[in-house]
């Protein structure tokens, strides 16, 4: 298919109950919804391309990523930026987890919500096909009998009960 050509484009859904994709157990405090109810796009991409990026990110550096490819590149290679700064990076053939261990690692935290940018990229014949940007941050969490702890602070957690069938109420 080329840009502008015209084509048909057919979607099914499915809104049976599957334990692998939640909400299941037939017991639950709100309504489930069949069909398409939130926004949908279409993405065009080149065979050659990153299907998914997996980005585990611990708080010594070590950043280990997952990366699964469609259309067999000939190199994968990921750069790890922190404002603007390349501060890591790895390149090999075919290579699907690696892992980068980042220098002086900052933690994201409340006061300091440092994120870091992590660069996927496939090659194919001398020309990237494909990139993808996914955005990490680096930090440790921890749930004790007496609360929640970020960065080895606690901190006291408070939430909202809120579904999804009116996202735009504030």
């Amino acid at each position: 298919m080329t840009a502008g050509q015209k084509a048909l484009l057919s979607i099914e859904v499915d809104s049976r109950e599957n334990q692998n994709i939640p909400p299941f157990g037939h017991v639950i405090d709100y309504m489930t919804y069949g069909g398409l109810y939130r926004e949908v796009r279409l993405e065009f991409r080149n065979r050659c391309h990153i299907s998914d990026v997996f980005a585990m990110p611990d708080i010594s550096g070590q950043l280990t990523v997952q990366c699964h490819t469609e259309g067999n590149p000939d190199t994968i290679h990921h750069s790890v930026f922190l404002d603007g700064n390349k501060v890591c990076e790895v390149s090999s053939e075919k290579i699907k987890n690696c892992t980068l261990n980042i220098p002086d690692v900052k933690r994201w935290d409340i006061e300091s919500p440092v994120l870091y940018t992590l660069v996927s990229e496939t090659v194919k014949n001398g020309e990237v096909t494909d990139r993808v940007e996914t955005r990490i941050g680096f930090r440790d969490v921890k749930f004790k009998k007496d609360g929640f702890y970020l960065n080895g602070r606690k901190r006291k957690l408070v939430g909202l009960n809120r579904h999804q069938s009116y996202p735009y109420v504030p």
